[in-house]
């Protein structure tokens, strides 16, 4: 059915006047998340592939959304392939970012009055935590072959080679600074 006259609304979209087009429009409902919040709902969807399709597209921006997921499978299809030969992959590798906690405390002692001359002695503390978790095909294939499931643990694993870089998984740091201080005055 075509119309003569299409209304829009006040921000151009067409507005439909029967039923049956609301009706399809609805069932392809096309709603598009964006990361990174994924904000959107569903629920204008009708028709039950409809819904699938939309909760779909919502669990797959969510999943990208995460700084660091990657799927490494994906990328090198190739690496299905050797999947189905037998090989070893990798499924998922995560690299979350960097973490540091650190601290710095002046500890001030007075050594004469007046002129207030203090030695100060400043403490300072670090600790980075920079490390990727991956989960492979390798010990879920051995859970099966050998039907032991806590075989399946050994898929997963701490990476410290990061870019082609091997890094320290935690680097400490410390320091101790004296110094002087002169107050002249009260």
């Amino acid at each position: 059915m075509e119309e003569v006259f299409p209304t829009y609304d006040l921000s151009g979209h067409r507005i439909t006047t029967t039923l049956t087009h609301h009706r399809m429009l609805t069932e392809g409902c096309s709603i598009a998340f964006l990361k990174p919040d994924c904000e959107g709902s569903c629920s204008s969807c009708s028709g039950k592939k409809a819904k699938e399709n939309c909760k779909r597209k919502k669990t797959s921006c969510k999943g990208s959304a995460l700084d660091g997921l990657s799927f490494p499978f994906l990328t090198d299809l190739a690496s299905i392939v050797g999947l189905l030969a037998g090989e070893d992959i990798e499924i998922i590798d995560f690299k979350p970012p960097e973490m540091t906690f650190s601290f710095e405390k002046d500890i001030p002692i007075t050594v004469w009055t007046p002129p207030n001359i203090n030695i100060v002695l400043g403490f300072g503390f670090s600790a980075t935590l920079e490390i990727a978790l991956v989960l492979d095909s390798k010990g879920i294939r051995e859970a099966v072959q050998e039907k032991k499931p806590i075989k399946a643990l050994n898929s997963f694993a701490i990476r410290d080679i990061i870019d082609d870089v091997d890094t320290p998984l935690i680097v400490i740091t410390g320091s101790v600074r004296p110094y002087e201080l002169l107050t002249l005055g009260t």
